[in-house]
């Protein structure tokens, strides 16, 4: 019996002390929508499972220590098996999404990107800051 007490002692001493330490990421605004602002305990990666009768998608997100985001997503096509009763047995693709990469302006990428917020109301908004290296290239007449 005095095992079982302490056992149950420990748990209980374990689970307040992982309740202490845990904060809360994300906050609720006004219109229903969560945002997190990463400022603190990074990096952390998140994600988001969305799924219809012809598509599911997962969304995986997240911020490094440098403050950066990045996204990959994964598409299943249930609806695509070749064995109707297997679960798993579907189509799957995932895609890594470099958003530094994808904007550029005169050839030039972004830089020094810093994740200001990400806020989900059914659509996900990454609101950052970044730099772009801008050459100014003066015309030689």
């Amino acid at each position: 019996m005095k095992r079982i007490f302490l056992f149950i002692s420990l748990i209980l001493v374990a689970s307040v002390t992982v309740c202490a330490q845990s904060q809360d990421r994300w906050t609720i605004l006004q219109d229903g929508s969560i945002q997190w602002k990463p400022t603190r305990n990074l990096p952390h990666e998140d994600h988001v499972e969305m799924s219809g009768q012809m598509l599911s998608v997962v969304l995986r997100y997240g911020v490094d220590v440098q403050q950066r985001f990045h996204l990959n997503r994964s598409l299943v096509f249930p609806m695509l098996r070749m064995k109707p009763n297997k679960t798993q047995n579907n189509l799957k693709q995932r895609f890594d999404v470099n958003i530094p990469a994808m904007v550029t302006v005169d050839d030039q990428t972004l830089l020094n990107e810093v994740v200001q917020d990400i806020t989900f109301n059914g659509i996900m908004r990454v609101e950052s800051d970044a730099e772009f290296n801008l050459q100014m290239q003066q015309n030689s007449d």
